[in-house]
């Protein structure tokens, strides 16, 4: 985003190069991406219209599509080798439905509300205020852009280039979600996958108190970000710990479950197999893998059996009977999961 805003200001193709570059590894990293990359095409072709429009009187240049967008088109290429197949193969085994169908303000930003507060429990009218704010932040910025178009102000658009092309990213983004919902039927962003949008709807916010404070509105303005800044710290605080990630808090202890499994089955030969619920399945094989555990059977999801001879299970599970009276080799602090020796 930062390259693609600078391109603006200086017209360089490496700031071109360097936001596609950026792009692409950003694409690499996590396929929901893609549509940002998208966007950003679509907002950088949009832009450069309107600086034409708007400068069009005063130079003879004519708009010229090809060359504009010369350097996206190479990469463009690049991207389609190199994702195609993955992205096939994901979509054919469809791994892309996955996210929430109400909509996007109650989906992905009632997502991003409940990620920031973090372990914190949300009030719910705290939550409609929330709400109420990010719809706000999409709505406002509108009239101060479609007023300046309207009255063809190329130093406005010159001056915020920044607020324009996030706002209109964020915009064009919300659009693609819609558009891909009702025509291919795709979920709308939630959890890890709706993460992306958390900077650029916090740089929306930014830019536009920006522009209210360059407007004289510095008293509200500065006590508006001070109050966000300041909430945002203390719910930092209160929920900062080094234990576990929100999403895999259950994952927590699973690392020492396994030295306590490596400890107790020292020496061994023979294969054991443990028992789990299906939740520790990527965790648990990871393990086994990265500390080369011959003697585990590959663990799976399809639950514990009385031929098991440990189990790796929540307390609350419904077959957790099956542990009942068995010796517990280790649980986590202040979590309700047991690792159970099952078998001599």
């Amino acid at each position: 985003m930062y390259h693609l805003i600078k391109s603006f200001e200086s017209g360089s193709e490496k700031q071109l190069i360097l936001f596609n570059t950026g792009a692409f590894f950003a694409v690499l990293s996590n396929f929901s991406l893609l549509n940002f990359y998208i966007s950003a095409l679509v907002v950088y072709t949009i832009l450069k219209y309107i600086d034409f429009k708007l400068t069009s009187r005063t130079t003879k240049e004519s708009y010229k599509f090809f060359s504009l967008n010369r350097i996206h088109l190479i990469s463009l290429v690049v991207f389609t080798a190199v994702l195609y197949e993955p992205i096939r193969r994901i979509s054919k085994q469809g791994m892309l439905d996955f996210g929430g169908k109400t909509g996007f303000v109650g989906d992905t930003f009632g997502s991003l509300i409940r990620g920031v507060f973090y372990e914190t429990a949300i009030p719910q009218p705290v939550y409609y205020i929330l709400q109420a704010l990010l719809i706000a932040m999409l709505i406002l910025p509108a009239f101060v852009i479609v007023k300046h178009l309207y009255h063809k102000n190329n130093i406005f658009f010159s001056q915020h280039r920044a607020l324009v092309t996030v706002y209109l990213l964020l915009i064009s983004l919300i659009t693609l979600c819609y558009a891909q919902h009702i025509l291919i039927h795709n979920d709308f962003y939630t959890g890890r996958f709706a993460l992306f949008f958390y900077p650029i709807v916090m740089l929306n916010l930014l830019f536009f108190m920006h522009y209210l404070y360059k407007k004289k509105y510095k008293i509200i303005s500065g006590s508006f970000t001070g109050l966000i800044a300041a909430l945002l710290m203390c719910n930092f605080c209160m929920n900062i710990n080094l234990r576990f990630y929100h999403d895999w808090s259950y994952d927590l202890g699973t690392k020492e479950a396994m030295i306590a499994l490596i400890k107790e089955n020292a020496g061994r030969s023979k294969k054991i197999k443990l028992g789990i619920n299906w939740l520790f399945e990527p965790t648990t094989n990871f393990y086994r893998y990265t500390y080369d555990l011959d003697w585990l059977k590959k663990t799976d999801r399809k639950g514990i059996t009385v031929t098991d001879d440990y189990y790796y299970i929540f307390q609350s599970d419904t077959n957790a009977y099956l542990a009942a009276g068995k010796p517990v080799l280790f649980s986590p602090k202040g979590m309700n999961i047991l690792l159970i020796k099952n078998k001599k």
